[in-house]
């Protein structure tokens, strides 16, 4: 990265690439089976080099981390701007493999930190609680974040957001249908799941411990983050490779960490439903959602019933795959980018 930030983050990827021993050879694409070396080799010195940290401050006074990537290539071949909205827990960490991927595309990119989380500013003394007030908090973040980009980089302007951010980018196009030309939605939170409550007493309880002041307090059996929690008992992945090395980043920066959620938090997550069914339809601009077959973490009801009200959705489904598509194994993480390639073109 050209600059530091106030948080120090360009020490992140100095640690991570002092910490390699071996280097990979250069390689098109990264591969599980030398995933950790490719990634040091090639993902984090092309990071160090080109990713742009800046920030904006909220009406509130919270300061907003995010990034950018200026497209390097032709600029008879540039396309546009590709906004990224990261989902509950992620920072830009979490997209530098698909930024990565996507550096020849022909787009400035730009990601953003949203409120509570990543290296934006934390709502809370526990910075490992995910803490939000209010949904709507996000969504004004989220215009402003729209329109810092615009002070920065020229049209046309793209969307692709995961879980969380969907639902945020989407309550975002009430105020703003026509701002982005197309819109990729991977696992979008429309619903989110309350296993092991139905949703009406996961509701009632979220709603009743707030009541009782716990706001600030994690949902029942939620906690910090956890870096010991086994692999294979985790639902956003199947990549080992990738998930081990999201840890690691995790354990270089752990400030950054962002565990369960708030009573606050989950109270208006679960009222995100009844907030879509306001808009509908949002956009007539075309949309892809992608959709994770083997999902635990969201319904995915709740996005096919989103796309069959918009007639310019189309939804494409990613067998045996879990939530966090951007994660997950080659052979999943390779059709989402040629995925959203293709849709984008």
């Amino acid at each position: 990265m050209k600059h530091l930030t106030k948080n120090g983050l360009s020490t992140l990827w100095m640690g991570l690439l002092l910490s390699l021993c071996l280097q990979a050879p250069l390689a098109q694409a990264l591969s599980e089976t030398q995933y950790s070396q490719q990634y040091r080799a090639q993902v984090l010195p092309w990071a160090e080099e080109n990713l742009q940290p800046l920030e904006f401050i909220t009406a509130d006074n919270l300061r907003i981390q995010w990034y950018s990537v200026r497209f390097e290539g032709d600029p008879a071949q540039r396309k546009g701007t590709l906004l990224i909205s990261p989902g509950r827990t992620e920072s830009v960490l979490n997209f530098l493999e698909v930024m990565y991927e996507l550096r020849e595309q022909g787009y400035d990119m730009a990601v953003i930190d949203h409120r509570g989380q990543g290296f934006s500013d934390r709502l809370t003394a526990n910075t490992s609680l995910g803490h939000v007030e209010a949904f709507s908090d996000y969504v004004r973040d989220w215009h402003q974040f729209q329109r810092t980009v615009q002070q920065h980089f020229s049209g046309p302007y793209y969307l692709l957001a995961h879980s969380m951010g969907a639902a945020i980018s989407v309550l975002g196009l009430k105020n703003n249908p026509d701002f982005f030309d197309k819109i990729v939605l991977s696992a979008p939170m429309f619903e989110v799941q309350t296993h092991p409550y139905p949703k009406i007493i996961a509701q009632g309880l979220a709603r009743t411990l707030v009541f009782l002041g716990f706001s600030k307090r994690y949902i029942p059996r939620e906690g910090p983050f956890d870096p010991t929690v086994p692999f294979e008992e985790n639902d956003y992945s199947r990549s080992k490779a990738r998930y081990q090395q999201n840890l690691l980043n995790h354990s270089k920066h752990p400030q950054q960490a962002i565990g369960g959620p708030s009573n606050r938090w989950a109270l208006e997550a679960l009222s995100v439903p009844r907030l879509l069914k306001k808009g509908t339809p949002w956009t007539n601009k075309p949309i892809l959602i992608l959709q994770a077959e083997k999902e635990h973490v969201v319904f995915n009801s709740a996005q096919n019933d989103f796309c069959q009200s918009h007639s310019h959705c189309q939804k494409q489904i990613f067998k045996s795959a879990r939530h966090s598509l951007h994660l997950d194994k080659d052979e999943t993480f390779q059709v989402y980018l040629k995925s959203i390639s293709d849709f984008l073109h």
